[in-house]
Order: structure tokens, then C-alpha cells, then sequence
């Protein structure tokens, strides 16, 4: 039998305590539970029962949120509270003095005492008590607490009255309290009267005094009156806690009660104490009065869940009954469980209240398929068709036929009117059958597939499948369809993708099996091609959200179950994850997937730590070089990401007021765009010199818009690469070669080609004629240096005099004459001009030529006893061998630096070779030379770039490089720090956030962008959240701006329909992508619930606030109403809807219903 799984209180027999053993007071409220501490009750003096003292139905206890069991025997108890318990807490502590009061004070709600199935009687009230260790020995706890001394009194008498209490007088007033009388301690309640026979619980402990002479107990079992059990230590205290005494391990609760025939939690473990002798069960199989069995294991922890014992599977509910004879639905799967020996049932059949099934091997239960009845056949009559398009059957005597007939061999179905059932689904007897278009014969084993377009941001089409068995119905849960297995959700549906169950989703595979305990990569098609998102199941197939540590790695899932690629902040920290795993000790490529689609965002190179930590500032990463970590991110991606600071030629920084000196990248440069999977398998195969090794780990191969291909593998290293020509001699391949899909990708590491720019440490280089000591952090001081030489980092030489200053032009150094320019860097193979002489330095000592002759890019030069450089061709340009371009001056001296020629500007490097199709850097200012001419650009744009990526820098009257703001024909332009003019993008200056159209013109009131929109007002400044404009309201999103579609937002908790640029949508009814339709009202608010359309019916709009699509005869209930829905049709060009039934009767579940002009279904009354 197989029986929903839902917890309430009873009045029961069996004792259940829970006691969370800690170190420390967790101090948790339980407040909303009603549970009260030991310090707020009143205990009662009577001598109550269990049965009394508990409160019938007093809580649900709500089931695991795994849905680990979905199933549960009414008849199996589950825990339940008395309304006389106290919160208790048992910890490692052995202080004799601390008292319950104390102790429930500070841990109030931290365990608790509970009452399960077959609670005995003579357990009383539960009282204060010390608290002690979770388990002690008997010897342990006498040397913990020793009795504190009283003074002997001696000189009083006893004397009793006819009831038999006993007093003592003592200078004629009668004692209380605990006493020490002539060495015998004793205990007089507050009414003078001696106890004996019974306990007493004194400054936290409980004593017990003995029946006849009321001497204090100790070293021995004990009862009261009441009939509870205590063990008294040499100190006369009651043990409590978990106990051994003569090697039986034993359980006290914190009044000193001895447990019996007793469930105890501790720390979330239940033991189970004997009835009789309280000893703890241990390893083996037990059962209670009400037949319930359960199994003990060696330390006597209750088992719970699935367990396999002596080789055989079973099953023991949370409160450790084990499951027998019935069903039970594990995650989402149904086994049975033998009524005799609890043993899951596999490889056989089994009927179960009048349902056959086929248990599998691993015992999963598969409903037994049915036949369509044999029906009588029917011949010799004829089909006809009213004005309606209905079809009725007439027997050869001229009878209508109604209900299930076989006319001809062909099974068909006729209403109660006659009307024939035909093309679509009919529920009929509460089941879904569907019928041929043409014939109308009833489908079996059938399958019924339909499509439905949906949010572009979601699955842009989204497949069903329902199937229809052998005797025509819809398939409901686990099903065999061939030799393949399916889960058909309640809906009868199969979607092959993450399906809910419970409120729990579960992930199954493109084959519609289901996943467990791994990881799997989704495949749905949308607008630009197939969303993949990768999953990691539970070993029950349910979606893992939140983080989890999985075989030694760290995850983390989003709440909807996709792996997170992004960085994630936790406690003020940021960490990144990629495909939902933890990278640690990573330096690599950042890529953050970014909105709803499948495109992953390269943003540069991020580092770890060893805890996943993203690094920031100047960090050690994990190859133990030195880098620089800086906030960077734009507007458009809301959020600013540490990412490693790169430069392609050598730089000085200063960072947090300390200079620093990166080394430039010297291998591939990433760029910045978006990228997305390429080839997706769960299983791919690694080649390494054409030896294959297969893999089961998760591999994703990701291309971006630039043809860079991504591969992370198992060790968090991100590899680069390209896909392999056909044919490829895979044994000579030095690369890592990975197959996919029947391609072959060789990849290399990008710790050996990704850009990474390293902080100089230990090193002495020239900064600005000045020399700096480079430490080993990276920090660089100004140092001195006298007589000597020293290079900068592009290894240009300075010469530092006795004064410690770099000198600048002709020196004679150690008898050479050498030359250093106005920066101090010395001339080596080059031309100089120095008084409007030309001069030659060697390339090596950096000595000046006198007296050779030079030939320097195939042209000969003659240079004479002064160091002068000519040639015999004044006023010409000249062409070299490699047909560079030369000028010679009419001194007939090649020309060098930057030289007006025929009112053009030209520049020439050392060696003559004129500058063509260059940027330069001159006197501190960017300059850039015309490619075929060489002549200098002045007023002019210059554009780099491919189609895709075009770049704008632009040069001014003057033919320097324009930085920051420009007017350049009438339009407010902006120029960055790179020089790169900003254009159709966002930029943030001086605090203020601007918008630059596709021309780079200013945005200024008005709205304007590419497909994200933004307003600007005069002066260019965005404004972000409503606002008007030309007699209209629009919202524009911070800071992403507005889209350029039909979409919803939700603003202040109101969800608002917005049209193409943000514009408010009021009174509108319209899709807002494929088959999603939704209606505002006057505000431009989406209206949710009951609405009639144009088309004078009724739709459902849900709270998510899109149109609902049921099937064709499903009722639904809606803010406590009963609703039907009828066959989907067309609302608009793109969607479809249900409408709801209205004014009109309607039989469900054996019971009549009407159904107003509202669509409100009422129960109709006799």
C-alpha cells in the first residue's frame, strides 16, 4: 500500500529525547514551536502519565527538504512533544556546580525531549539537572563531583509525628534542607519533614535518600516513589547523560531518570534504550509493541534511509521504522518493500491493491501495461455527420451506439449525445485517451509531441512528449516505452530536461534517463542556436543547489540548479567559479556568463588563492610571480571585477602610493567579447601522441568572437587552442588533443600563452633619469649611482656622473666620445643630428664613426675625420633595398627626427627610414604618419580595427593625438585614456555617466543607444529610472539601460510592461516575446488572475505573469477557486491561451459541477 508521507502528533506510547551534545550553548529559539524552557515551567507534584502530558496534533513536523522519503505508512508514528518538557542541552562539560537553570538559560532550544510510539507510563515529569558529558563512566563522573561538605550537627533529636514523617529539632527549631547529622547526610523538605524513599533535587542535582533510614544514596540504583530510576555516584549525585556502569551503557536524562524503553536522540542520532533493563540495543534487529521494527547498529544508532544489511536493500523511515510491505517513493522513484522480510523486491512482479507491476533489477516498480477490453464487434451500420461536423454511428437496426465500441475492428468512442470522440484528447472516466483525426480510433502506444515557443531568454522552443499506453491511456510516472525508461511528470509529460516533482526538480538526460549523482549538460535550442547549462544531481537524480563539496572540490549552483560560471561574493569576499566549481590556486581567463542566454564574457586574466579567493591589489599567484589585481568593469557589466593589469610594453605605476614596474606581455593578447560553448559532451576522449584515455569529467570546449577556443580541465588549468584540419597525424601533435563530436582540438596551456604582465622584483632599472632599487614586493626606491652605467627596461644605457645625474649629449667616456640624447639614453646604431650635423654611433659600444664609410639599409655613406655623414644626393627621397624611404637633406646629410618638407610634416627614425602607417610617441605627444605618403595627420581621424571592431583616434591642428573632450564639426566628442574614441557605448567621466551615439557624438536630451537605450539630458548626463519624455514615460534600468523590445520589469515590487526603449505600455494588451502574452492596465501595471480579453473570454495570467497554457479539460484551482479550461487557441499572432469554461455543467471526479459566467466551478448540491 502505498501511503503520503506527513508527520503529526499523537498520543503514544514510546519516549522520545532529543539531546544535541555540544560544546557550546547554541542558544536557538524554538519559540515558534512552543517548546518552553526549564527555567519558564512550573513542574508538576502529581505523579502524571505520558498520556496526559501530551498534547494531541501539537505540531507538523515537516519532512527533509531532499524529499529523501516520499512515502510513509499512516500507521508509523512520527516524533511528537509533550507539553510538560523541558529544553535541555547536554554538553562535554563536568562542572558539579553549574545548575539546569543556568544551562537551560543559555541553551534554550538546542535539544529537546520528544514522545514516539510505545512511550511507557511510569516515566515522569522531567526536572532540572546538572549537566554532564554525553557519555560517561561511572568513575569518571564520582571523581567530577564531590558532595560539598556541610557542618556535622549533633546535639538536636528526631522525632516523628503519627503519620510516621520524621523530624529533627535542633535548639527547638526543626532543620530543612540538606543536612549533615552526626555524619549521616539527610534532607528535611521545606515542612521540616525528613525524606526517604524519594529524590530531591538540590543546587542542580538530584539526590535520592534511602527508604528506611533516609541516609543519602550513593554508588547504587535507586527508585522513587513514582517508580523512576536513578543512579547515585559516590557523591550521592544522579548520574545523567550517557552512562556505562558494569560495562552496560546506560541513558540518564538531566532530571537523573534512567531511560527505558526510550528513544534518545543525540546529535541527531536515535538510540534506543531497553524496556526493562535500559541498556542501550546494539547491532541487530528489534521490534516494538506495535509490531514496528527497526534496526540498532554497533554504536546503536538507529539506521535510517537506505541501507543495506547482510547483503539485502531495505528501507527505515526517519523515525527508523522499517518499511514493509509497501511502497516507498525514494527522490522520485517508487520501490517496494517485502511485507515479511523488509528486502527490496527486484526482477519480479508484484500486485499491489489490484495494480500490477514489474519490479527491475534495481527495484524500481514500472506499472504493468493494460489492453484495451475485447469489445463486441459491430458491422453492417453507418457513420453520419450533422451540420456541426459531429459524427455519430448507426447499427444496421438503427440504434445510436454510445460509450466504447469496436465498429469494423477499429476501437472507438461515442459520448453519452452520440458524438463520436475524435482528433485530440478526451478524458474519459478520469482518463486521458486521444484519438485519430481522421478515423477517430483510439491511439495506443503512442507518442504525441508538440512544441511551444517561449521567452527568447529562455529556450526559445521547448519540446513535449506524451505518451499513450496499450489500452490507450496517458502514461502517469515510470514507464518502459520499448527497452527505453521514462518519467512522465503529472502532467503525463516528458520533457527530457529538469522536471519538478514535489517542489522538487529533478534532472534527467536528453534520453529522458534519469540523472544520478553526476554532473550533466543540458541541451535546449534558442533564438541564436542551443542553450547549455550544466546540473549536478543528488544520488536520488534531484537538482543540487547552493554550494557542495563534491569529490574534494567545492561547487556552487544557482537556485534554479545551473552551475555558476561567475564571481560570487560570500562574507565580503569574492571568489570565482567556473561551470559551478571553486577555482583554486587559478590564474587564468575570466569568464562570467552573464544575464539568461549562453554566452560567457571574457573580461582578462583573474588569479585565486587557495580558498578561491579572487586576488586583489598586488598579489603572489600561484606560479609565485608578483601581479597587479585592479578593479575594472564599464557600466554595461554593472559590477567591477579584479582583473589582472597587462601592458604590451614595459610600465611604471604607482599603486597605493608606492611605484611599481610591470614587464610586458610577450605572448598572445586575449580580447575582451563574448563567447560561448562550442562543443558539449559529457563524456570526451583525451589524445596525448595518439594515446586515448577516456574521461568522464565535465568538458565544455567554448569559442569566442574572436576564434580564441577555451578548454579548463580537471587541475583548473585553462588551455587555448584551434580545431585540427581533417586527416590529422594525431601522434605528431606536441599539443594536448581532445575529440568531440568526431572533431579533433589541439590545445596548449595558458600558463605558457596567456598575457600576464609580472611586477619587476630585485632589480636595479632607470626610470626618468633616475635610477630605482626594486625590492623583492615589487616596490621600487630611488637609489643613487655614480660613474657607472645602468639600463632602463627597454634596455636603453644611461651614464650616471660623480654627482649621481645622467648626462646628456657628447661625452668622452673612458677616451670614447659617445652620445646621450635630451633623456639621457645612449645613441647605438643610429644617425644623430647634433648641430644640424649628422653623426653614426656603433651599435654595440655606442662609439662615434669618424673616417669609414656606411652602408645602412643598402645605401653607402661616406663619413669623414669629423664624424660627418653625407651623401651626394641633396633634396631627395631616396628608397632603400627593402624599399624603405630615406630623405637627404641639401647638405647632402640624411635626415633624422621630425622635418618639414614641401609644407608636410615627416618624421625619420635614427637610421633615416622614413615613418609610414606609425603612431609615434614625440616630445611626450602621439603622432601618426600616413601609410602611403608618410605625411603627418593633422585635423583627421585615423580607424583600426576589423568590421566588427572598429577604433577611432584623431589628431588635431597641431597633428598631436586628442585626449578627453573635443568639439570636432559641431559635435561633443570624447576621447579616452587609450585615445580611443568612445562610440555607441556608455563611458563614465568625471562622475557623471555619458552615452556616445554610433557617429561618438554626445547624447544629450534625448534617447538614443544600440540595443540597450539610455537618456541623457542637456548635458549629456544619463538619468536612470522613470522619466519623461516628449509626453511620454519611459523607465531606463540602472545601469544596463532600456532594451529595444516589448519586455516586463519589476519595479518597487509592481511588474510593469515596457515597450521598444523603456516606454511605458498602458492599457495594453500584446505579446512580449514568442507565445508569452500579457495585459496592462491604466498605469501600465500587469494585471495577474481572471481577465476577459477583447474576445469577451476568460484567461488565467499567472503571478509570474504570463498566460497559462493547460491542456484541454484540466481544472485548476486559483485563489481558493475551481476553474476549467478549454482547448488552447489564438490570442494573438504568437501566443495561444486556454480559455476558461463559463456558464455551463461539468461532471469531475464522480461529483457535478456548475459553472458561472465568471468561470467559478461550485460543487452542485443535492
Amino acid at each position: 500500500m502505498e501511503k503520503k508521507v506527513y508527520f503529526k502528533l499523537h498520543k503514544v506510547k514510546k519516549q522520545w529525547v532529543t539531546i544535541a551534545v555540544t560544546g557550546l550553548a547554541l542558544g536557538l529559539s524554538f519559540a515558534s514551536l512552543g517548546y518552553v524552557s526549564a527555567a519558564e515551567q512550573t513542574y508538576p507534584t502529581s505523579e502524571p502519565t505520558v498520556e496526559n502530558s501530551i498534547e494531541e496534533n501539537a505540531i507538523d513536523v515537516i519532512s527533509p527538504s531532499t524529499n529523501e522519503v516520499t512515502t510513509k505508512p499512516e500507521e508509523n508514528k512520527s516524533l511528537v512533544t509533550t507539553n510538560s518538557s523541558e529544553i535541555i542541552t547536554e554538553t562535554t562539560s563536568t562542572e558539579s556546580k553549574q545548575s539546569v537553570t543556568d544551562a537551560a538559560t543559555s541553551d534554550i532550544g538546542t535539544s529537546e525531549i520528544n514522545s514516539q510510539q510505545a512511550l511507557r507510563s511510569e516515566v515522569s515529569t522531567v526536572t532540572s539537572s546538572e549537566v554532564v558529558s554525553s557519555e560517561t563512566s561511572h568513575s569518571e563522573t564520582n571523581a567530577a563531583h564531590e558532595l560539598e561538605e556541610s557542618p556535622v550537627i549533633s546535639g538536636g533529636h528526631y522525632t516523628s509525628d503519627d503519620q510516621g514523617n520524621w523530624y529533627y529539632f535542633k535548639d527547638g527549631k526543626a532543620l530543612t534542607g540538606m543536612q549533615n547529622i552526626d555524619n549521616v547526610n539527610v534532607y528535611f523538605d521545606a515542612d521540616g519533614k525528613q525524606v526517604k524513599g524519594d529524590t530531591r533535587h538540590v543546587n542542580g542535582a538530584t539526590y535520592h535518600f534511602e527508604k528506611d533510614s533516609g541516609q543519602l544514596t550513593r554508588n547504587a540504583f535507586a527508585s522513587d516513589k513514582n517508580g523512576n530510576w536513578y543512579y547515585l555516584g559516590q557523591d550521592g549525585k544522579a548520574l545523567i547523560g550517557k552512562q556505562v556502569i558494569d560495562n552496560i551503557t546506560l541513558y540518564f536524562y538531566p532530571n537523573g531518570v534512567q531511560a527505558k524503553d526510550a528513544f534518545v536522540i543525540l546529535d541527531g542520532n536515535s538510540y534506543y534504550f531497553q524496556k526493562n533493563t535500559g541498556q542501550l540495543v546494539r547491532d541487530r534487529f528489534w521490534s516494538d509493541d506495535d509490531g514496528n521494527w527497526y534496526y540498532s547498529d554497533k554504536e546503536g544508532k538507529l539506521l535510517t534511509g537506505e541501507q543495506t544489511i547482510d547483503g539485502f536493500d531495505m528501507y527505515f523511515y526517519p523515525d527508523g521504522v522499517q518499511a514493509k510491505g509497501e511502497i516507498v517513493t525514494i527522490g522520485i522513484e517508487p520501490y517496494y518493500f517485502d511485507k515479511d522480510s523488509g528486502h527490496k523486491v527486484i526482477n519480479t512482479d508484484i500486485t499491489i491493491n489490484g495494480k500490477t507491476y514489474h519490479a527491475e533489477a534495481n527495484g524500481l516498480l514500472i506499472e504493468t501495461e493494460q489492453k484495451l477490453p475485447q469489445l463486441p464487434l459491430v458491422s453492417g451500420g453507418h457513420f453520419q455527420e450533422d451540420s456541426l461536423g459531429n459524427w455519430y454511428y448507426y447499427t444496421a437496426t438503427g440504434e445510436k451506439l454510445r460509450g466504447w465500441q469496436n465498429v469494423d475492428g477499429v476501437t472507438l468512442y461515442f459520448d453519452e449525445e452520440g458524438r463520436q470522440a475524435k482528433d485530440g484528447e478526451r478524458i474519459i472516466d478520469g482518463f486521458h485517451y486521444y484519438f485519430s483525426h481522421y478515423s477517430g480510433a483510439v491511439k495506443t502506444n503512442y507518442w504525441h509531441t508538440w512544441s511551444i515557443e517561449i521567452r527568447r531568454w529562455e529556450p526559445f522552443a521547448k519540446t513535449y512528449n506524451i505518451y499513450y499506453g496499450s489500452d490507450g491511456r496517458r502514461y502517469y510516472g515510470w514507464h518502459r516505452v520499448g527497452d527505453q525508461l521514462y518519467y512522465f511528470d503529472h502532467s503525463g509529460r516528458v520533457e527530457n530536461a529538469l522536471t519538478t516533482f514535489k517542489g522538487q526538480n529533478y534532472l534527467f538526460d536528453n534520453h529522458g534517463k534519469l540523472v544520478k549523482d553526476a554532473f550533466y549538460i543540458q541541451s535546449l535550442r534558442v533564438f541564436a542556436g542551443t542553450l547549455n547549462t550544466s546540473y549536478r544531481s543528488n544520488k536520488f537524480g534531484q537538482v543540487l543547489t547552493g554550494e557542495h563539496h563534491i569529490n574534494g572540490d567545492d561547487y556552487y549552483f544557482s537556485n534554479s540548479g545551473s552551475a555558476v560560471t561567475a564571481i560570487v561574493t560570500k562574507g565580503g569576499k569574492d571568489y570565482y567559479y567556473f561551470e559551478g566549481k571553486l577555482l583554486k590556486n587559478y590564474l587564468g581567463p575570466l569568464l562570467v556568463r552573464q544575464y539568461m542566454d549562453d554566452y560567457t564574457y571574457y573580461h582578462g586574466i583573474v588569479g585565486t588563492d587557495k580558498d578561491g579567493r579572487v586576488l586583489t591589489g598586488v598579489s603572489t599567484a600561484n606560479n609565485g610571480k608578483l601581479y597587479y589585481f585592479e578593479n575594472k568593469g564599464d557600466i554595461y557589466h554593472e559590477r567591477y571585477i579584479p582583473q589582472m593589469v597587462t601592458v604590451t610594453t614595459p610600465t611604471w605605476k604607482t599603486i597605493d602610493g608606492k611605484l611599481y614596474h610591470l614587464e610586458p606581455s610577450i605572448n598572445r593578447t586575449y580580447k575582451s567579447g563574448r563567447s560561448r560553448t562550442y562543443t558539449v559532451r559529457e563524456e570526451v576522449d583525451i589524445i596525448n601522441h595518439g594515446v586515448r584515455t577516456k574521461t568522464d569529467k565535465i568538458k565544455r570546449i567554448i569559442d569566442d568572437d574572436f576564434g580564441n577556443l577555451y578548454y579548463l580541465d580537471e587541475n583548473n588549468d585553462f588551455y587555448i587552442g584551434h580545431l585540427l584540419p581533417e586527416n590529422t597525424d594525431l601522434t605528431k601533435i606536441e599539443e594536448t588533443v581532445i575529440q568531440s563530436d568526431n572533431k579533433f582540438y589541439a590545445f596548449n596551456r595558458t600558463s605558457s600563452l596567456s598575457e600576464t604582465s609580472p611586477l619587476t622584483v630585485s632589480k636595479t632599472l632607470v626610470y626618468n633619469k633616475k635610477a630605482y632599487l626594486i625590492d623583492d614586493k615589487g616596490v621600487a626606491t630611488e637609489t643613487k649611482l655614480t660613474n657607472r652605467f645602468e639600463h632602463d627596461d627597454a634596455w636603453n644605457w644611461y651614464y650616471f656622473d660623480n654627482e649621481g645625474k645622467a648626462v646628456t649629449g657628447l661625452h668622452s667616456i673612458d677616451n670614447v666620445t659617445l652620445y646621450f640624447d635630451k633623456e639621457g639614453k645612449q645613441a647605438k646604431g643610429r644617425l644623430v643630428e647634433i648641430d644640424g650635423q649628422t653623426h653614426y654611433f656603433d651599435r654595440d659600444s655606442g662609439a662615434m664613426w669618424t673616417n669609414r664609410t656606411l652602408e645602412l639599409n643598402g645605401i653607402r655613406y661616406v663619413i669623414d675625420q669629423n664624424g660627418y655623414v653625407t651623401m651626394n644626393k641633396p633634396g631627395q627621397f631616396i628608397q632603400d633595398k627593402d624599399g624603405d624611404w630615406a630623405y637627404i637633406k641639401e647638405n647632402g646629410q640624411l635626415a633624422t627626427g621630425l622635418q618639414i618638407i614641401n609644407h608636410q610634416k615627416y618624421y625619420f627614425d635614427p637610421t633615416g627610414k622614413q615613418a609610414k602607417g606609425k603612431q609615434l610617441l614625440l616630445d611626450g605627444k602621439y603622432y601618426f604618419f600616413d601609410e602611403d605618403t608618410g605625411a603627418m595627420f593633422v585635423n583627421k581621424f585615423h580607424e583600426t580595427g576589423d568590421y566588427f571592431s572598429k577604433k577611432y583616434t584623431y589628431f588635431g591642428e597641431d597633428g598631436s593625438q586628442i585626449f578627453g573632450w573635443a568639439t570636432i564639426d559641431g559635435k561633443r566628442v570624447y576621447f579616452k585614456e587609450d585615445g580611443y574614441q568612445v562610440r555607441n557605448d556608455t563611458y563614465k567621466i568625471g562622475g557623471f555617466d555619458y552615452f556616445f551615439k554610433k557617429d561618438g557624438s554626445m547624447l544629450a536630451n534625448d534617447i538614443d543607444g544600440n540595443y540597450k537605450y539610455y537618456y541623457a539630458d542637456k548635458d549629456g548626463h544619463l538619468q536612470f529610472g522613470w522619466v519623461n519624455h516628449n509626453n511620454e514615460t519611459y523607465y531606463i534600468s540602472p545601469p544596463w539601460g532600456a532594451e529595444d523590445r516589448t519586455y516586463l520589469k519589476t519595479i518597487n515590487e509592481k511588474t510593469y510592461l515596457l515597450g521598444p526603449k523603456g516606454r511605458l505600455l498602458r492599457n495594453t494588451a500584446t505579446d512580449i516575446s514568442w507565445d508569452d502574452f500579457c495585459v496592462s492596465d491604466e498605469n501600465g501595471v500587469v494585471k495577474t488572475g481572471v481577465i476577459r480579453l477583447e474576445d469577451n473570454r476568460l484567461y488565467y495570467f499567472n503571478p509570474t505573469i504570463y498566460m497559462t497554457t493547460p491542456f484541454s479539460g484540466e481544472w485548476a484551482e486559483f485563489d481558493g477557486k475551481l476553474y476549467h479550461f478549454e482547448m488552447p487557441i489564438s490570442v494573438s499572432p504568437y501566443s495561444k491561451g486556454s480559455p476558461i469554461t463559463t456558464n455551463t455543467t461539468l461532471e469531475k471526479d464522480g461529483k457535478t459541477y456548475i459553472i458561472d459566467e465568471n468561470g467559478v466551478a461550485t460543487e452542485k448540491k443535492d
